[in-house]
């Protein structure tokens, strides 16, 4: 009787960029089939014309080649992509900006996912996107081998079809995937269902012994700093890893607001002083 294949084959974990980008780039230059990226911040810059050029050459041998970046993230800029899009590649925006009378509110919905999925067989997600200026950030990037990116290319290509929607209803969510001890929980741009939230939620209310978080832009609701002060009086360990100085200072000064709270509800601070921790 055969065995039935496990979801992953293969795990890699990268915190430098140097070395995550290069894993990238190689796969790509193997790819077969297709190349599908997914990414909020696409650079105009040196680390970004060497993911394009080497696209760019994959699309020409007849890899299907399709990229989603994110609008704001990634101002549009066609002429830049002319090389994929001119051998049959595809290149869309998520959301172009648009004004609105919450301008604001409207355009900040934006995809801030970054997946790399090639072949139905390789799967790069993490924190980072493809820029030059990111080199000496600390990021987590995680590649998995194995019959799972079936379920990555299919999210993929539900995000890829409504990349020009602008409102969603406030009911509407993804559903989040269980598949063989793997749980992937999937987020659309919304105030009124995020989903990744309330599992955070869920898991913090479920811990016993520790919890440790590390985020670049830590400004947890209510909620979630509610659970947080609950976990804590039943004494569990909670460890907060953030950098010392992000590159959004605006968050810096805002999530500094809640250290008193952290402090009186016995809630760990540690600041990653290196550079940004993303």
């Amino acid at each position: 009787m055969a065995m039935e294949k496990p979801p992953v084959d293969n795990v890699s974990l990268y915190d430098q960029p140097e070395f995550f980008y290069q894993a990238m780039l190689d796969d790509i230059a193997a790819a077969k089939q297709y190349i599908y990226l997914e990414i909020y911040k696409f650079g105009y810059d040196s680390n970004g014309m060497q993911f394009r050029d080497l696209l760019a050459l994959k699309s020409a041998e007849g890899v299907q080649v399709k990229l989603l970046l994110d609008s704001w993230g990634t101002p549009p800029n066609p002429v830049f992509f002319e090389g994929i899009t001119s051998t049959g590649g595809e290149v869309r925006y998520f959301k172009k900006i648009r004004f609105f009378i919450d301008f604001f509110t409207k355009n900040h919905r934006r995809n801030h996912r970054k997946l790399l999925i090639i072949d139905d067989r390789i799967t790069y997600l993490g924190s980072a996107n493809i820029t030059a200026y990111s080199m000496q950030w600390r990021e987590l990037m995680l590649r998995l081998e194995g019959p799972i990116s079936l379920l990555f290319k299919k999210s993929f290509l539900e995000s890829y079809k409504i990349f020009k929607k602008y409102i969603f209803n406030k009911f509407a969510y993804k559903r989040t995937i269980h598949y063989k001890g793997f749980e992937i929980v999937q987020d659309l741009p919304s105030i009124y269902r995020q989903q990744v939230k309330k599992r955070y939620e869920i898991l913090i209310k479920k811990a016993r012994n520790e919890i440790v978080i590390e985020s670049p832009y830590f400004i947890p609701g209510f909620k979630l700093r509610r659970n947080m002060m609950l976990a804590a009086r039943r004494g569990v360990k909670i460890h907060v890893i953030m950098p010392l100085h992000s590159d959004v200072r605006i968050v810096d000064y805002l999530r500094d607001k809640y250290l008193g709270f952290y402090y009186n509800n016995n809630i760990n601070i540690h600041y990653y002083k290196p550079g940004n921790l993303h």
